[in-house]
């Protein structure tokens, strides 16, 4: 039994090793990781979320999305807005570039 665990977890390690290089090349023209596309794959077209929102979904820390948000508006894959209540907040919703991530 100990045997067929091992070659379970191999398996799947060697599979997650080549959908990493595979999506790491297919990423490189828009200069983002697969890391990266997570974020846009979450925000749906038309769809404004909050940090506070896209951190829940991917079930990540806030601090790693504001990085992330931070680094995706300067490739324009994103859009933040800065809400007029509570300056605080901010919504992200994709750009055109941002939707060319997903196909």
């Amino acid at each position: 039994m100990r045997h067929s665990e091992n070659n379970v977890g191999l398996s799947l390690s060697i599979i997650n090793r080549a959908a990493l290089s595979y999506f790491t090349k297919a990423l490189e023209p828009l200069h983002i990781s697969p890391g990266m596309q997570a974020y846009l794959l979450i925000i749906e077209d038309e769809e404004i979320l909050t940090q506070e929102a896209i951190a829940k979904r991917l079930r990540i820390d806030k601090a790693n999305v504001t990085r992330a948000m931070k680094s995706l508006e300067q490739l324009s894959l994103i859009t933040r807005k800065i809400d007029k209540k509570d300056q605080r907040k901010n919504s992200h919703f994709p750009h055109n570039g941002g939707s060319e991530s997903k196909k």
